[in-house]
């Protein structure tokens, strides 16, 4: 789907601002929606290939949506976002309990 957008100035901050962006709770420049973007490294991850997972989306939306390309590099981007997470909750456990010795068997 396209959409036009207007560029607001914040008279506040000074800045100029998609409002729309604010609203859909887009990126900056994305030219892919959340869903859509989920979506697709879902299926690029479980499916065949990125090609693969192309082509399904080709098929549903019945039109080009995105490029298998830019599936890996939202696929690289996630994977990115999971390992940084990762170290933080080692760096941070959730936990209150702490003992001398752990023994697991």
């Amino acid at each position: 789907m396209k959409f036009r957008r207007r560029y607001y100035l914040d008279r506040e901050a000074g800045t100029y601002v998609y409002l729309l962006d604010q609203v859909l709770e887009l990126e900056k420049r994305a030219k892919v929606s959340p869903g859509l973007s989920e979506l697709a490294v879902y299926m690029g991850v479980n499916g065949t290939s990125y090609r693969g997972a192309k082509n399904q989306l080709e098929s549903l939306y019945r039109r080009p949506v995105i490029s298998h390309e830019t599936i890996r590099q939202r696929v690289l981007e996630t994977g990115e976002i999971i390992k940084r997470e990762d170290r933080r909750r080692q760096e941070e456990p959730a936990g209150e309990r702490q003992v001398p010795v752990l023994f697991i068997e």
